[in-house]
Parts: structure tokens; sequence; C-alpha cells
């Protein structure tokens, strides 16, 4: 009897041994298997993921070019500057500006400034550029070879010369010009100088489209330059001529001209100019005697081995005339009275004639 329940007390341990400790192992192959199973899904689902998903650039442009001027229009004689950034370092930027200028080379490179950012400066704009709107491509290339691009549209104009609408001669030697705006012009530049006398030659840059000049000397002729400007680029220019009242000052032209401004109340005569105050080094002296003239008559300097010439005035002329004439008179009747004198001794000297008798 004891036996058989030493026996059955045996089995009963035993079991309960198998089960207290099969439990945790089946508890822990049964978690391991779905966390391999789960393992096993996820590479079967990213795997095909991986292999469609592009590869995402790390080179990019950053923004749109800058540095173009108002309105990305340009004229003859501009240079165009662009600036742009890009998020990674790329190995070349440049551009292809052939369109805008057949005298621009085919690819323009951008200079590397640091932080990202490059800038490029063209040639200057020739006459021979393409009028018209354009756009122009950049391209950036990564060290990997991949090949990036941006663009912005650039317009190129034709400068128009500045036309005078109205100018005014003042008696105080005051000048007032107006001219029409030119499209696309920043400013004008105005330049004025005595015509043919590049040594008083004068400028100012305007903004407006008109100007005053002042200090002007009288009864002289002068010329007037105008110029429209668009950054370092230099337009056609207008010209403009005309004379300022009043009785225009002595002119001694050399090796340095030296101007002579009379009072408002003086009064210049004409005088000659004779040999002995001019010395054969010494230019001749022009003597503007008429200010009313619309012309005037260029001196011309003489060479070493010229004399100076004499220059006379209308009423010098009129008594030189009227000396020769009475010279003339004088000559006739001295030599009438002379002829009747000289026939009168003729006559005094011959025998008396003789009567003869038969």
């Amino acid at each position: 009897m004891f036996e058989k329940l030493k026996i059955s007390i045996k089995r009963f341990v035993i079991c309960g041994l198998i089960v207290v400790l099969g439990l945790p192992l089946s508890l822990f192959v049964v978690s391991v298997k779905p966390a391999q199973a789960s393992e096993k899904s996820k590479k079967v689902v990213t795997e095909p993921i991986k292999s469609k998903s592009p590869v995402i650039s790390k080179l990019s442009f950053i923004g749109q070019p800058q540095g173009l001027v108002k309105a990305n229009t340009y004229v003859a004689g501009q240079s165009i500057s662009l600036v742009v950034v890009l998020s990674d370092s790329p190995v070349l930027v440049w551009t292809e500006m052939g369109s805008l200028d057949p005298n621009f080379p085919d690819k323009i490179y951008f200079q590397n400034q640091g932080q990202g950012k490059w800038n490029l400066k063209t040639p200057v704009l020739t006459s021979d550029l393409n009028i018209g709107s354009f756009t122009v491509k950049v391209f950036a290339q990564a060290e990997s070879g991949e090949l990036i691009q941006t663009q912005v549209k650039i317009s190129l104009q034709q400068f128009k010369t500045a036309t005078v609408s109205s100018y005014k001669v003042s008696g105080d030697g005051v000048a007032n010009i107006s001219w029409s705006p030119i499209n696309w012009a920043d400013a004008y530049l105005v330049s004025w100088q005595i015509q043919g006398d590049k040594t008083s030659s004068k400028s100012e840059t305007t903004k407006i489209t008109k100007i005053t000049l002042k200090n002007l000397d009288p009864g002289t002729f002068y010329e007037v330059k105008i110029q429209p400007l668009r950054g370092e680029a230099v337009g056609p220019s207008s010209q403009l001529f005309f004379k300022t009242f009043g009785v225009a000052p002595i002119r001694v032209v050399g090796e340095s001209e030296v101007a002579v401004r009379p009072s408002i109340t003086a009064q210049i005569t004409p005088r000659a100019v004779t040999t002995s105050s001019i010395s054969p080094s010494t230019p001749p002296v022009s003597v503007t005697s008429k200010p009313s003239e619309t012309t005037t008559t260029p001196t011309p300097t003489p060479s070493p081995s010229e004399s100076p010439k004499t220059t006379t005035g209308g009423w010098s002329k009129l008594l030189i005339a009227l000396s020769i004439l009475i010279i003339a008179a004088g000559a006739a009747i001295g030599g009438y009275y002379g002829y009747e004198w000289l026939m009168l001794r003729s006559k005094e000297k011959e025998p008396p004639e003789s009567s003869s008798r038969w």
C-alpha cells in the first residue's frame, strides 16, 4: 500500500516539475518566434521600398539669382553681375550668355566667394548686342557629376539720343536747356565748352531733364553735349550750338589762352594791329567787333617762318582808298599843268618868223 503511494507521489512531483519548468520555456519560445517573424516581415516590406525610393541630392540653389539692375534691363556699355547661393559646395558654376552678345564666350564661369556664394561679372556689352528679352540659364555641377540649373530673364535695349526740346539764352551769361527723357537712363551727363576750345570744357551730371549754365562769356559761341547714363554705360551724345549776348572778350591764342572779361558797361572799339606791336614769335590777335554776326572765322596760327599779318578795321580801309584817290587826282592835275607849262616854254624858244619882201 505504502509502496504504491510513494510511486504516485514521485510521479506527481515529476509532473509538477515538468509543468513548472516547461511553462517559462514555452513562453520564451512563443515570444521569440513572433519577433523573428516580425523581423522577416520587416525585411520583406522595407527592401522593395529602398530600391524604389530616389536618391535625394544635397546640392540645390537657394533662392533666385541676385545682383541684376533695375527691371533686369541692360544697354551697350554695361556689364551683367550675378550672385547665386548654393546649399553645398559644387565643383563648377557657369552660365551661357552667347545669345545676348555674339562677342561673349560660350561659357562664363562664376567665382567662389565662400559660404555657398558664387558671383559673376560679364564683359561689357558691345554695340553688337541682340535687342530683346532672353532667358539665361545658370548651371552647377557637384563632385559626383550631378548637374542642376536655374534661370533668370534679362532684357537688352538700345540707348537713344536725347533730343533738345528748348533752350533760352539771356543777356547775363545764363543759358537754360531742357531735353526729352530717355528710357532706361539713370542720369544725364551735360558737358559744355567754348566752340573749338577744349581747355574751357566743363561738365555736370543731373538726374532731371534740364540744366542751367551760368557765368558764360558774352558774345561767344558755345557747344553743348548731352549723353544719357545707365550704370557705367554712356549713351550717344546730342549737340547744341548757341551764341551768348554782349561783346566778346579779346582772346590771345597761343601756348596758353587768356580771356579778358570786360565789364558790362565797357565798350570795345575795333583797332588795327600793326606789325610793330607783334613780335615774330607772337601769334596774331583776333578782335571780334561785331557780336551780332552768326558765324566766326578761326584765327590761323602762323608758322615761325611766316610774318604776322596786319589786321585793319573798316575805317582804315576807307582812309587808304581815299588817300589813293587823292594821290591819283593830284598826279593827274600835276601832269596836266606840267604838260601846259612845257608847251608854253617850247613856244617861247622858237625864233620869230621873218617877212619876205618882193
